[in-house]
């Protein structure tokens, strides 16, 4: 059998690590071998798109691992050649840049600050944007976030939800925290 697939891919695209998966109890071995580099536009919009029907299509109770094996899967079988790592870290690079480009948006709008979209690449890296985030990409990814929101309705767990009350404790110092990207970065309260 071969594992390697056919070797036919597209001028200048690497592949890289073959992840073997047992299909039931003494059946073949499926090999998949993954491309790597950066993303493209498509697989970009694909992922986005997967995104979009996993949050539809499956139960939120879901595992993060099996959602996103479904997410690879579902790449896979439109030709994005792409792993649920690959997937997972594109997805949470995207995430990262579009809160921040949302942020500024929000921002500057009441600040009469030039859009992010008018900025060229130096003046996004100036103000600690980033650089190179599309239009197309952006808007996919709001949709996604509104849409999110909408089902866990106001004030749910997801973007632009406000932060969670703080912890009552019986005085202790040493108590912890509530996980939430803003605990890393606001000092506690004494």
């Amino acid at each position: 059998m071969d594992t390697k697939g056919s070797g036919a891919h597209r001028e200048g695209e690497e592949t890289g690590n073959t992840m073997a998966g047992n299909v039931g109890a003494g059946a073949m071995t499926v090999a998949r071998e993954y491309r790597r580099g950066d993303w493209t536009l498509p697989e970009t919009m694909l992922l986005i798109e997967a995104k979009k029907r996993v949050h539809e299509e499956r139960h939120p109770a879901d595992l993060g691992l099996a959602r996103w094996r479904w997410v690879e899967d579902y790449c896979w079988r439109a030709g994005c050649r792409r792993s649920q790592n690959q997937c997972n870290d594109r997805w949470d690079n995207l995430m990262r840049d579009y809160k921040k480009v949302r942020a500024y948006e929000h921002a500057g709008a009441a600040a009469e600050a030039p859009s992010y979209w008018e900025m060229a690449r130096a003046e996004r890296k100036a103000r600690y944007l980033p650089s190179n985030l599309l239009r197309e990409i952006y808007e996919a990814m709001g949709e996604i976030v509104e849409r999110r929101m909408s089902f866990a309705g106001a004030g749910g767990p997801f973007l632009g939800a406000p932060p969670p009350p703080p912890m009552v404790s019986s005085g202790l110092v040493g108590a912890p925290m509530q996980a939430s990207p803003l605990a890393q970065v606001q000092p506690r309260p004494l």
